[in-house]
């Protein structure tokens, strides 16, 4: 879908619905349980971060031998923000869920140590935060409006994980099918 989006077709926009989707089925479903933030952190890294590195190394090396081809300087690209999503802006997605999977660790651990009630209030209170983020905060600085546009999916993701315990398995596909309509 998200070549679909890239490729300029008619209804476009329709593949954006992957990214949403991806993003709170990785939160929802991470194992959170038996993991130290550090083990946690080391996993989500080698799944996540090692292939984002090595995609940006290819880009990189090809925009740098493009410039000194083309006689330009060799790194007036380069800009700081690029920590956050690498040398090409589409790279973003992977830090991003790096970054939304170790906040999403800290909060369920957190709110699961709370009693159910408490758990539902953080919730409720979740969601409504999640779905305000992107009409608060606007940035037009990259990849900042593209992290900022997919928080709902972050809070919806970290709703799932906290009732996955409290449901039984059925619930998990009734749980899914309500976070995608």
């Amino acid at each position: 879908s998200i070549i679909w989006f890239h490729s300029g077709e008619t209804c476009r926009d329709y593949g954006l619905i992957a990214l949403p989707f991806f993003t709170y089925l990785s939160v929802g479903f991470n194992n959170y349980s038996a993991r130290t933030f550090l083990s946690f952190t080391k996993s989500r890294a080698s799944r996540l971060l090692l292939p984002w590195l090595l995609w940006s190394l290819i880009y990189a090396l090809y925009s740098l031998q493009h410039r000194i081809r083309a006689r330009q300087p060799a790194l007036d690209w380069v800009e700081t923000n690029m920590l956050f999503y690498g040398p090409s802006l589409h790279l973003w997605f992977l830090p991003f869920l790096f970054a939304v999977n170790l906040f999403s660790w800290i909060t369920v651990r957190s709110l699961q140590r709370l009693p159910v009630i408490a758990q539902v209030i953080a919730c409720l209170g979740l969601i409504l935060v999640s779905f305000a983020i992107p009409n608060l905060l606007h940035s037009d600085i990259a990849p900042a409006g593209q992290w900022l546009s997919l928080s709902p999916a972050v809070g919806i993701g970290v709703v799932i994980a906290l009732l996955k315990p409290i449901l039984s398995s059925p619930w998990n596909a009734v749980l899914i099918l309500g976070a995608v309509a």
